[in-house]
């Protein structure tokens, strides 16, 4: 199973790479201002990530941080999404190997996913968005064998994909020209923009996982051996 994951936000935002968070035994980044984190992988296996939802009319400066959901998400109770209309809109993936749990808050809808391959954006599941699919394309032709170097170095170049496209979706709230340079799998805007990416390869002897970090290239990388 491989996972790319790329986070977008504010270039001011304090963030902590990659690391071993003692108290929820788990690997993640951590976003320094709420506590909250957008990828993480605990020492079992099970791995969960969010993306926002676009949608300026529904967004609210006062709610909780969406990066709370995936430590909820690892700690396993069943009742962690009874409160999700606290949050903004979000996309919440999580699993294992054996099973891969999907759920959005503006639907309420949790379903087992079942693709083979899968690509989320910052839109309700299953999303058309070219970079969507584009991303989908260039991971078809990344082969899963023996050679995780090349895995990953051809992840990573997936995933800083920049070619802009002639897309504006609808109910987003945002001006065409702004939805025009979030069009890339790979943003770049003058104070926002992608700032890591993240990539896990599980294999029979263990899970590897890899943050980049933008525009420095800082690295930090882990190999877990689930028990």
């Amino acid at each position: 199973m491989l996972i790319a994951h790329n986070r977008d936000e504010y270039y001011v935002r304090p963030s902590q790479p990659l690391s071993y968070i003692e108290d929820k035994k788990a690997y993640a980044g951590i976003d320094l201002r709420y506590g909250g984190t957008w990828f993480c992988v605990d020492t079992l296996g099970r791995f969960a990530f969010v993306t926002n939802i676009r949608n300026k009319a529904l967004a609210k400066a006062d709610r909780p941080t969406r990066g709370e959901l995936p430590f909820l998400a690892l700690e396993g109770e069943a009742d962690f999404l009874d409160n999700a209309q606290k949050y903004n809109p979000f996309n919440l993936v999580w699993g294992d190997t054996k099973r891969i749990n999907y759920f959005n808050n503006l639907e309420s809808r949790q379903i087992v996913l079942q693709e083979e391959l899968l690509s989320m954006s910052n839109c309700l599941y299953p999303c058309a968005w070219p970079k969507s699919q584009k991303g989908k394309e260039s991971f078809k032709k990344i082969v899963l064998d023996w050679d995780d170097e090349r895995i990953f170095e051809e992840s990573f170049k997936a995933m800083q994909d920049r070619d802009e496209f002639d897309f504006v979706p609808a109910g987003t709230g945002f001006e065409p020209e702004t939805e025009k340079k979030l069009t890339p799998m790979f943003v770049q805007l003058p104070n926002y923009g992608t700032v890591s990416t993240t990539v896990m390869l599980v294999g029979e002897d263990g899970i590897r996982i890899e943050e980049r970090r933008w525009p420095s290239g800082e690295q930090s990388h882990f190999i877990l051996r689930p028990h």
